[in-house]
Order: C-alpha cells, then sequence, then structure tokens
C-alpha cells in the first residue's frame, strides 16, 4: 500500500468516524407534564443522543447532515440545521469567522439584491455551552424585503450552523421561536429524560 493510499485512507477513516458523531435524521418524541404536552427531537450522537424541543407547530423533517423546521402558515420562512464535521478541532479565530461571513453573503438565494448585514456579534447564543458567532444580513428577493439569521456553534465534533429566513415582517415573532428552539439543544453523553421545560427566550 503506496503511502499516499496510507494517508489518504486515514483521512477517509477520520472524517467518516467524525462524521457518524452527529446525524441530524430526526426521532420525534412526546411527553405530558402538568397537562402540557411537549415535543422532543433527538438525533444519535455516537454512543450518546443530541435534544431539542422545535417550536410549537414546526414541521421538522431532515436527513443525516441537514435538518429543516417550517413554521405553519408562514410562506417564504424556514429554518435550517446544517452539520460539517471536522476532522479536528477548528476554533472560531478570525480567519474561520472570515469565511463564515463570506459564505453567509455568498449562500443568499439567486436573485437577491441590496445585502448588508446589520448585526455580528459572538456567543448572542452557547447551545449546550458551546461557543459561536451571529451574523444577521438583509436582503430584497421578488419585490420583497427578507432577513436572515445565521449562527455558527462550534460542536465538540463537527461545526453547526442554524440558519433562519422570513420576511422582513415575520422575521422578529419567528426568530424568537426558532431562537429559543436552538437554545434548548443540549448534548447528552447517553441517553437519559429530556429537560422538563423549555429555556426562557433567547436575548440577543
Amino acid at each position: 500500500m503506496s503511502l499516499r493510499f496510507t494517508l489518504l485512507f486515514l483521512c477517509i477513516t477520520t472524517f467518516s468516524q467524525a462524521f457518524a458523531g452527529l446525524d441530524l435524521t430526526p426521532s420525534t418524541t412526546e411527553y405530558t407534564e402538568d397537562g402540557t404536552t411537549y415535543r422532543v427531537v433527538n438525533f444519535k450522537n455516537g454512543d450518546g443522543v443530541v435534544q431539542f424541543f422545535p417550536p410549537d407547530g414546526w414541521m421538522v423533517r431532515g436527513q443525516q447532515t441537514r435538518l429543516q423546521l417550517t413554521p405553519p402558515k408562514k410562506d417564504l420562512s424556514e429554518a435550517v440545521v446544517e452539520v460539517t464535521p471536522l476532522v479536528a478541532p477548528q476554533p472560531l479565530d478570525e480567519s474561520v469567522v472570515a469565511a463564515f461571513r463570506q459564505g453567509v453573503l455568498a449562500a443568499l438565494p439567486s436573485g437577491s439584491s441590496n445585502p448588508k448585514i446589520v448585526y455580528e456579534a459572538p456567543n448572542t447564543l452557547m447551545p449546550g455551552g458551546k461557543p459561536s458567532v451571529e451574523i444577521v444580513i438583509s436582503y430584497q428577493l421578488w419585490g420583497k424585503s427578507f432577513q436572515r439569521s445565521v449562527l455558527l456553534v462550534n460542536g465538540p465534533q463537527e461545526h453547526l450552523v442554524f440558519r433562519f429566513t422570513a420576511r422582513v415582517e415575520d422575521f422578529n415573532l419567528l426568530q424568537n421561536a426558532f431562537r429559543r428552539s436552538v437554545a434548548s439543544w443540549q448534548w447528552v453523553d447517553k441517553p437519559a429524560a429530556v429537560v422538563a421545560q423549555m429555556p426562557a427566550p433567547a436575548a440577543k
């Protein structure tokens, strides 16, 4: 076996092991406490799990690296969670944040105009106590005004991106619901009982 092939094999094997760590294919359960029914979404994470409370009434669907959440009766509004496995720790330093900022702008829908970063700050939300950086951007599309928030979270073995997009008139209310959901994310080493209550609304 050549040295090049050996190195390539080791890189692929390491990447696959990291990729297998967090699978965003959702498994939803419900439980009732004090007459209130809660939904909890669980993901496989190696030998443990990741859990969170989705916003009430939002549709949840996903696959290994991408999760989608859609609020009811609000067209053109959507939340997306994406996971990128890391072969080695990658702190949110200046170069990573710069690349993230550029990626946020580049990922706007085709035909978007007048993009503007209206807010950027570190650690506005820290799911599971993990460091993060958030960017909020405004833009125009189809004659409508949109806003998009994008949160990059430095997880144990992966980077997670939480992205929410809505028309300006719907953005604040729906984003608050999504932020509360993001704040409820928790990494659990072994399957355990879910948290008994939703977190308080996350301050921006």
